[in-house]
């Protein structure tokens, strides 16, 4: 991939290079197993919309130390646009719909591009901490909190399957990326107040499939390994040992993921939003180290 720099406001170039195939291999290689947002036999085997592969190569780009210089410009253009495609959809955000199957890939654009930032670190604020309140505002609006409003999107048995499984992934992770960008927040602007506009009580969605199942073939979707066990029961004082074992499976799907809400699970009453935040830190910091 060559390294000199490319036009601030070109991020269709990316979808020109010759090296689409290295750089998506370098995606799958060292972001994806940290945020699975993608099925990855899919998006492998079927032509994918331009915004979801600017975001994969831009990706790509970051985990190779010699382009990183571009893909810091690449990304600073994708901010931008998300900057403007957030603030076209505000006033959808309290439509009574269901999250629907058209609007996932620029969801998952959006949400690629917006867990980049988490890598940059400080470097993206305040653009970073407006668009992840943004982009939870848009989540609720449309459904991505909410099971029953994912599950009553009316499509075919075999597109349903993948669609249920990439949506609720998206609400987890945004939630790993509010807890992210509040931790660099707290750790460099300290006068600022952390946003608290999404909490665990609001992941109202079914813990993730197995992984095995998840990058299997899609017909192995088919095997009834859903898990309908929902991420905010983990914190009803009714559920007792049951919730411990729900913990245990975000755990065994996403390391850093349940530990975070772990450290959640044991809040003191008392204990401040920044004193938790720094509690969540040492899991965060392995979860960057790992992905570099």
């Amino acid at each position: 991939v060559s390294n000199q720099g490319v036009p601030a406001d070109s991020t269709l170039l990316l979808l020109e290079t010759p090296h689409q195939e290295l750089l998506t291999e370098l995606y799958f290689r060292n972001f994806h197993g940290h945020w699975p947002l993608l099925h990855q036999q899919t998006f492998r085997s079927t032509p994918q919309p331009p915004k979801i592969m600017q975001a994969v190569l831009v990706v790509g780009l970051w985990t190779a130390p010699e382009t990183r210089c571009q893909a810091r410009i690449f990304h600073d253009a994708i901010l931008r646009r998300l900057d403007r495609d957030l603030f076209n959809v505000k006033k959808g955000y309290d439509l009574p719909r269901p999250p629907r199957q058209e609007y996932l890939p620029d969801l998952q654009a959006l949400t690629i591009s917006l867990v980049l930032a988490v890598y940059r670190g400080a470097d993206t604020f305040p653009s970073s901490m407006i668009n992840s309140k943004h982009l939870c505002q848009l989540f609720q609006g449309t459904g991505i909190f909410d099971q029953e409003r994912i599950d009553a999107e009316n499509i075919s048995p075999v597109a349903r399957e993948q669609y249920q499984r990439c949506m609720l992934r998206l609400a987890l992770v945004l939630f790993k990326v509010q807890v992210h960008l509040n931790s660099l927040l707290i750790n460099n602007f300290p006068q600022f107040k952390p946003f608290e506009y999404l909490t665990p009580q609001m992941l109202n969605v079914r813990v993730p499939s197995p992984e095995k199942i998840w990058e299997g073939n899609v017909s192995q979707l088919f095997e009834g390994n859903e898990r309908n066990i929902l991420v905010r029961n983990i914190f009803l004082d009714c559920v007792g040992s049951d919730g411990s074992k729900t913990l245990s499976l975000v755990i065994a799907w996403d390391f850093t993921l349940g530990m975070v809400l772990g450290c959640f699970l044991t809040r003191h009453p008392e204990e401040s939003y920044v004193t938790l935040i720094n509690r969540t830190t040492p899991f965060l910091l392995l979860h960057i180290k790992q992905s570099e």
